[in-house]
């Protein structure tokens, strides 16, 4: 063996394994972008990364790959930061996009545009608005039939927030004031729950209404009312 290979012979150095698990583990984390339960990852990478940093400063005469640790650091920190960020955004954005949509639809109400209302109903609420079917039992009740748009709209007409939201609006002008908003965004279609105070000269009343994100093949992505829910020992006058 000649000096030149006794040099290359010393000077070898084997890569940190802890290097590349913890570059394995960055490469991963973008997951936790997408699903909040692989935060896991950029957490596991971040504290294998400084291990393998802590190990091969230890042993800098027989391993390599500070750089890859250090690669694997920042993809882990980055990801794990991101991650709260991208969840905190999306969630603000829902929060905006639920809160137009029902003001968008008590200001419908408040017009009298009753048969708009109804348009901007989930199809679960507007499956809701359904008459119950005459007991099957008398001979003399009508057969089953589909409801049609008008029966849909009759029953909203009759519904008492409907009611009272119109008969407050006769009074003046309502003003619309979000007290609390919550989101869930964990299911297939989003839901944001918002706590309305509606006030106006005549007094002041709260309602919660929840919005869904519904997926229309012809118009995409849109927010709709799921349901609503008055809530009377709210209610109070000046």
């Amino acid at each position: 063996m000649d000096a030149y290979d006794a040099d290359e012979l010393i000077s070898y150095r084997s890569l940190s394994s802890l290097a590349i698990l913890a570059l394995v583990l960055g490469l991963l984390s973008p997951l936790a972008l997408m699903v909040p339960l692989f935060l896991v990852l950029p957490m596991m990478g971040i504290a294998v990364a400084l291990l393998a940093c802590v190990s091969i400063r230890s042993h800098a005469e027989t391993l390599s790959g500070m750089n890859i640790a250090k690669l694997a650091l920042f993809l882990s920190v980055f990801c794990l930061v991101a991650a709260p960020v991208k969840t905190l955004v999306r969630s603000q954005l829902f929060q905006r996009q639920a809160d137009q949509a029902a003001r968008q639809w008590l200001d419908t109400i408040v017009e009298g545009n009753i048969s708009g209302a109804l348009e901007q109903l989930s199809p679960r609420a507007i499956g809701g608005l359904a008459k119950p079917d005459a007991a099957p039992g008398n001979p003399s009740a009508p057969k089953s039939s589909k409801p049609a748009v008008q029966d849909f709209v009759e029953t909203l007409s009759e519904d008492h927030f409907v009611e009272d939201l119109r008969a407050q609006a006769k009074v003046g002008a309502i003003e619309f004031k979000p007290v609390s908003m919550s989101v869930d965004s964990g299911r297939a279609q989003p839901t944001v729950s918002i706590d309305y105070s509606l006030d106006n000269k005549s007094g002041s009343s709260s309602v919660l209404v929840h919005c869904v994100r519904v997926n229309n093949p012809t118009l995409g992505e849109s927010w709709k009312i799921e349901a609503w829910k008055q809530a009377a020992d709210h209610v109070h006058l000046h």
